[in-house]
């Protein structure tokens, strides 16, 4: 008797499985068929799962349209540089822009960093605006005035007699030296105008701002400074005495 379950039992198992199988198969054929494929009909592959939350980006930033204008209204093409900081001009960024035949160009920063901005075009004085928070501003943006600027003519003269001929002389804007802001103005490496001077040592400028200039020569880094103040710019001819023997 119990050969004769066991026998049953050796039957009953593979006919068991069987059935199993078989019934198994109508799920699986639907689960092929809502599965994604490929563009040959291959199964695709399990999708990775997402990536964990990135972390807080950093604040936005704001960005606000510039319009240059002259002193009729008319827009103006200029060059803008923006000193930006987060901590109070410890540190800062320099960001170059340029404004357009339409006198516009746009800034984005972000709303709490401190912005200085100046703002040069040939022909007019340079203007340079004190240190505010981006997030102070006007949301509509900035318009710039600029006004006529100083021009000058001078000539040079050398200790030695020697022509100051074919030199390049980059006239760099100096602001009051207790003020914030121009300080900040100061570092921002702003070049008004750069000349070069002709066959008898003279030149012109007609880019300057009312201001007291430093003069440097980009061709010779180690050639002393020159200096300017706001008051002999308003002298017929500026004449610069350079204090070294210079040779040709």
């Amino acid at each position: 008797m119990a050969s004769g379950k066991s026998r049953l039992i050796r039957v009953a198992v593979p006919v068991l499985a069987v059935l199993a199988l078989i019934g198994m198969i109508p799920r699986m054929l639907r689960r092929a068929d809502l599965a994604p494929k490929s563009e040959k009909g291959a199964l695709a592959p399990e999708p990775l799962p997402a990536p964990p939350a990135a972390a807080a980006a950093s604040p936005g930033t704001v960005q606000r349209p510039i319009r240059v204008r002259d002193p009729k209204g008319d827009p103006v093409r200029a060059r803008l540089r923006a000193s930006v900081s987060n901590d109070h001009f410890k540190t800062s960024r320099l960001i170059d822009l340029e404004a357009d035949g339409a006198g516009l160009t746009a800034l984005g920063v972000a709303p709490e960093e401190w912005v200085v901005l100046d703002i040069r075009s040939p022909g007019f004085a340079g203007v340079s605006r004190p240190p505010v928070t981006w997030s102070e501003l006007e949301s509509a943006g900035l318009e710039i005035l600029l006004e006529a600027a100083v021009r000058v003519q001078g000539a040079t003269t050398t200790v030695n007699g020697a022509t100051f001929s074919a030199v390049r002389i980059q006239f760099r804007p100096e602001f009051p030296p207790g003020d914030f802001a121009g300080q900040v103005a100061t570092r921002m490496g702003i070049v008004d105008e750069e000349i070069t001077t002709d066959s008898l040592g003279r030149f012109s400028c007609a880019s300057l701002r009312p201001a007291d200039y430093r003069l440097t020569f980009p061709d010779h880094p180690d050639w002393p400074v020159l200096r300017l103040s706001a008051s002999e710019l308003r002298s017929p001819t500026v004449r610069l005495r350079i204090p070294w023997v210079f040779k040709p």
